[in-house]
C-alpha cells in the first residue's frame, strides 16, 4: 500500500461527514501523511487555524475535506488537522416495556422523565 493509498483509507474512516462542524487544529504540509492537494498550505488555509468550519464534501481522494467558512468561501485541508466539535451524526433513542417499542405511545413528557 503506498502512501496515498493509507491516506485515502484513513480519510474514508476518519467518521468526518457533510455537515459536521470542525476545527482545524493546525497548519499541515503538502505530502504529509500522502495529503495531496495540488497545491500547498496556503494562507488562506492558515487563517482557518484555531476556526470552526462546516464540512461541505467528504473527501474521496487525497485533496482532503472540503470545508467553508464565512471568511472565505471553500478550501479542502487533510482530514488529520480537523476535530469535530458538532457532529449531524443522530442517536435515535427507543422505548420498550416488556419487549415491545412503545415509542411511539408515549409522550414526550414521560420520555423527558424516564432515566436510563
Amino acid at each position: 500500500m503506498t502512501i496515498k493509498e493509507a491516506y485515502k483509507t484513513m480519510q474514508g474512516k476518519c467518521g468526518i461527514k457533510v455537515g459536521d462542524k470542525v476545527k482545524v487544529l493546525r497548519p499541515t504540509k503538502q505530502g504529509e501523511m500522502g495529503w495531496d492537494v495540488g497545491a500547498c498550505w496556503d494562507e488562506k488555509n492558515a487563517k482557518l487555524v484555531g476556526e470552526i468550519c462546516e464540512v461541505t464534501a467528504e473527501g474521496t481522494d487525497c485533496a482532503g475535506i472540503e470545508l467553508y467558512h464565512k471568511t472565505h468561501s471553500f478550501t479542502r485541508v487533510p482530514f488529520y488537522v480537523l476535530k469535530v466539535v458538532e457532529s449531524v451524526a443522530k442517536i435515535e433513542v427507543k422505548y420498550f416495556c416488556d419487549g415491545k417499542d412503545v415509542t411511539n405511545n408515549i409522550s414526550d413528557e414521560t420520555k423527558r422523565n424516564l432515566t436510563v
